[in-house]
């Protein structure tokens, strides 16, 4: 099947030029009437497509939502390119085996590849710098650097009493180890 699009060109090519345009409604009809199509979802998709990519193109114009056939796109018309000068087969000229060795060396370092040299003065754009993603592995801790706390020994404490306060809080500060040892001595 031909393309809708060329369907909808050829329609507004003969007949939109004599007249000021057809909507889009109307070239459904007609293009569906011309070529035995029922008319449906699909084709009018297609015509629409069509229309607005004759549009982006330059081949339609649109006023008052009417198209037709823009006058000032060059028509290249198919029929004659068909019917025109076809392209005879070139003839191969025989060549001395020499000539064809010396050819295929030298191809064979180039294999068709092109060397291109860059230009100082041409410097890449920069990339784009992207911050490296977040690391949730836990940190692996380093127990040299950490700083030791203040624990107290139960066994520099004779009394009962003060190792089970001492057993509340381990870390104590000097002035608290002062009045502890008064108190256990008041103690009877």
């Amino acid at each position: 099947m031909v393309r809708s699009s060329t369907l909808v060109y050829d329609l507004l090519k003969f007949v939109g030029q004599q007249t000021d345009g057809f909507s889009s409604k109307e070239i459904l009809k007609r293009v569906s009437q011309a070529h035995n199509i029922t008319p449906g979802k699909g084709l009018k998709k297609q015509i629409n497509v069509a229309l607005r990519r004759g549009i982006d193109f330059g081949i339609l114009t649109r006023q008052r939502n009417k198209y037709r056939f823009d006058s000032a796109f060059p028509v290249i018309s198919v029929e004659n390119n068909e019917k025109g000068k076809k392209k005879k087969p070139k003839k191969k000229k025989a060549k001395s085996s020499k000539t064809k060795r010396r050819k295929t060396k030298a191809n064979s370092k180039s294999r068709g590849r092109r060397i291109t040299i860059r230009k100082p003065s041409q410097e890449p754009p920069p990339r784009p710098r992207v911050m490296p993603p977040p690391n949730w592995a836990p940190k692996k801790r380093n127990l040299r650097e950490e700083p030791i706390p203040k624990f107290i020994r139960h066994s520099d404490f004779h009394s009962s009493s003060t190792s089970r306060k001492l057993c509340r809080s381990r870390i104590v500060d000097e002035k608290w180890k002062a009045k502890i040892i008064e108190e256990d001595e008041e103690w009877p």
